[in-house]
Order: C-alpha cells, then sequence, then structure tokens
C-alpha cells in the first residue's frame, strides 16, 4: 500500500474512533466528556454519530452541548437537528426549541447574507 493510501486508512481510523467517542459519550451521558470532544473537534459535524449525539443531547436537555454543537458548525438541516426538534417539541422542551431556532435564524441570516456578497461581487449585464 502506498504512503498515501496508509495515510487515507489512519486518517479514515481516527474519524471512525471520534465518530464512536461522541456516541459513546453521548449515550452515557458524560456531557463533560461530549464538551470536551466538541471542544477538540476540528472537522465537520455531518456524520451520522454526530446527529446521533445531538439528538441525546438535546433529549437530555444538555443545552451547553448543544451550544457547542452549533458554534462548531453542526448543520441544521441534518436529520439530527430536525428529529431532534421534533422531539424537543413533542416534549415541549421549549428551551431546546428556542435554541434551535435561534441556531437555525443565524445559520439563515449568514447565509443569506451569504448570497448577497456573491451576488453583490459578480458583475451583472449593466457592468458588461
Amino acid at each position: 500500500m502506498s504512503w498515501s493510501g496508509r495515510a487515507m486508512n489512519r486518517t479514515r481510523s481516527h474519524s471512525l474512533q471520534q465518530e464512536a467517542r461522541f456516541l459513546r459519550a453521548a449515550a452515557g451521558g458524560q456531557w463533560h466528556v461530549l464538551l470536551h470532544l466538541l471542544d477538540l473537534e476540528q472537522g465537520d459535524l455531518t456524520t451520522d454519530s454526530a446527529a446521533h449525539a445531538f439528538v441525546l443531547a438535546a433529549a437530555a436537555r444538555q443545552l451547553e452541548c448543544l451550544e457547542q454543537f452549533l458554534a462548531k458548525g453542526m448543520n441544521l438541516q441534518c436529520w439530527g437537528v430536525k428529529k431532534a426538534m421534533v422531539e424537543a417539541a413533542a416534549r415541549s422542551s421549549m428551551d431546546v426549541l428556542k435554541l434551535l431556532a435561534q441556531g437555525l435564524a443565524i445559520q439563515r441570516a449568514w447565509g443569506q447574507r451569504l448570497r448577497w456578497l456573491q451576488s453583490a461581487s459578480m458583475p451583472g449585464p449593466a457592468a458588461q
């Protein structure tokens, strides 16, 4: 196996280990461990494991964990967030719903601002 193939396997292995750590911490109710893992996280939080951990944190009303997920760039359009919102609504967990709604509003505002900046920087028909 080439050097790049071994490096890719090592990266994939590390990623799988990190996902397993997320799930073990959330499933075991070890919220301080999950916060520590999130603090160290440099990659994206789009994995199924991150989504499952998010759902578990929301179900346990671990607002600090949810805030950390959002601060690290958790995509609020992923299935885990949608499931957490449905479950929070079913349980009338208004604190969780409020946090997620604020996160959605912030992501939408940034998305709109980014689209506006992209359109403003592109030459229009009058500029050509």
